[in-house]
């Protein structure tokens, strides 16, 4: 009998990484071996991808990535720079495997910190859970109409108000510039740095991400990246020019047009994209229906904020609200730095 142990695999072992990936079904997007890359490409990440194999079987896998900050220093961190993607595993003795082979290299570079970013699952153990946020799952099998029915009134009743606009999904587009200036306007007016052009070229480069534009002739009303999956899709980095209360009806037309052209084209799931439990997050993000799955942020050694602190308090209010005073091309020019000090 070959006994199972966790270790660090290389590029030799990637196919037998993906096909557990693939086949499991917690296993979200960034589990992919593959998007080591985009982290390498970007960051300079060292990748530790922990895998428990049986043999020639995967029965594990833990996707750990060494990042160093200015504001928090050296880190272990499961997919850092997105918000899930930690241990999945067939079952909880091969979780505790991949969980101490973590903490036993967390020890060969100084017992630096591991930041686990769970979905579903948590982790039994000496950990620091943070359980502040959620996702719902939507499912599109059914057919429009039965997801339809079950879209909260007042969504209903914005997407009805569009109905007599003479407007048009552009979906794939490629128009990424049109799309980040967008963003850019967007994520300026609320305070929030804005990824860099070449990291949205990234993810566009992977295949799994797509641009997603509404238009009002030549006038982009509305825009977001679609993240796409095995059969489930997401909506990051919804967007819209102005943040006039009359504009946001366009982005519940996006999200159903959306919603009702994956699911003709046989997507079954689509999520909402991470949550917080007091559902601050612009409206038309809620009431589309789904059910609710947890993210669990679990820490071994941390001793400052958890992820919840980082996204919440006077803080993080002052520096929202100083943002929005700094000149757009300015903040654009800061946004990667600031970024990379929140993985």
């Amino acid at each position: 009998m070959v006994m199972s142990k966790a270790t660090i695999i290389d590029d030799d072992r990637k196919a037998d990484w993906d096909r557990f990936v693939l086949n499991h079904p917690d296993a979200i997007s960034w589990h992919v071996y593959d998007w080591s890359k985009v982290l390498r490409d970007y960051y300079g990440l060292a990748y530790f991808p922990i895998a428990v194999c049986n043999g020639s079987e995967v029965r594990g896998v833990l996707p750990l990535y060494r990042v160093r900050t200015l504001r928090s220093g050296p880190a272990l961190i499961s997919i850092p720079y997105v918000v899930a993607g930690g241990i999945v595993a067939e079952d909880e003795q091969t979780q505790q495997l991949l969980l101490q082979k973590a903490i036993e290299l967390s020890g060969e570079m100084g017992s630096i910190p591991i930041t686990l970013k769970q979905y579903k699952t948590r982790v039994a153990g000496d950990l620091r859970t943070d359980a502040g946020f959620y996702n719902l799952e939507l499912d599109l099998s059914g057919g429009v109409q039965r997801v339809w029915d079950d879209v909260l009134e007042i969504n209903k009743e914005l997407v009805d108000s569009t109905r007599h606009e003479k407007l048009d999904l552009e979906f794939p587009s490629d128009n990424v510039v049109g799309f980040y200036r967008t963003l850019s306007r967007h994520q300026h007016a609320w305070g929030v740095p804005t990824p860099s052009r070449r990291w949205i070229q990234l993810l566009l480069e992977t295949g799994m991400y797509s641009v997603a534009l509404l238009r009002r002739g030549e006038r982009i009303v509305a825009g977001t990246l679609v993240k796409r999956f095995q059969h489930s899709a997401s909506f990051p980095l919804t967007c819209l020019p102005t943040r006039d209360e009359s504009q946001v009806r366009f982005a519940y037309r996006l999200y159903w047009e959306l919603i009702t052209q994956l699911a003709a084209e046989g997507t079954r799931t689509f999520h909402s994209g991470r949550i917080p439990k007091d559902d601050s997050v612009p409206r038309y993000r809620l009431g589309w229906g789904g059910n609710r799955r947890e993210y669990f942020y679990q820490y071994y050694g941390l001793r400052g904020k958890t992820e919840t602190g980082n996204k919440r308090g006077r803080a993080r209010r002052f520096i929202e609200s100083t943002w929005r005073r700094m000149p757009r091309r300015l903040a654009n020019l800061l946004s990667p730095s600031i970024i990379k000090e929140f993985p």
